[in-house]
């Protein structure tokens, strides 16, 4: 078990989109499989672009607020909803926050299929 300081996480702005790279390039957290975890916080109507390589899935929980993602269609979410986004191919997904609430979304992205074993679903 390793406890970490919210500070020594690196974070990024882009305009209104505050990410926070709890896993990944220059976390503190280092893993051997392959996956990535970000904290987006949006303000009201912001919008922030994620680009999902071929063959992964993006996990999404919306900790708080609601707004959609948008790729080939919309898909709306409340506060609490858990949505899981499959590229097939590389594929851009654009998350935008509702227009009167600030929103804050977990990322959790992994590749749709391993080299490894995994548990299986139950």
């Amino acid at each position: 078990y390793h406890q970490f300081e919210a500070s020594v996480f690196p974070t990024q702005q882009q305009a209104d989109v505050q990410i926070k790279i709890i896993i990944g390039e220059g976390s503190p957290v280092q893993l051997t499989v392959d996956v990535q975890m970000l904290d987006i916080q949006l303000d009201a109507e912001a919008v922030y672009e994620h680009i999902v390589p071929e063959g992964y899935s993006l996990a999404t929980l919306a900790l708080r607020g609601e707004g959609s993602w948008t790729s080939k269609g919309a898909i709306n979410f409340n506060e609490k909803d858990f949505i899981v986004l499959d590229a097939v191919n590389k594929q851009k997904f654009v998350l935008k926050s509702a227009k009167d609430k600030e929103l804050r979304m977990l990322l959790i992205q992994v590749p749709a299929k391993t080299s490894y074993k995994v548990y299986p679903k139950w």
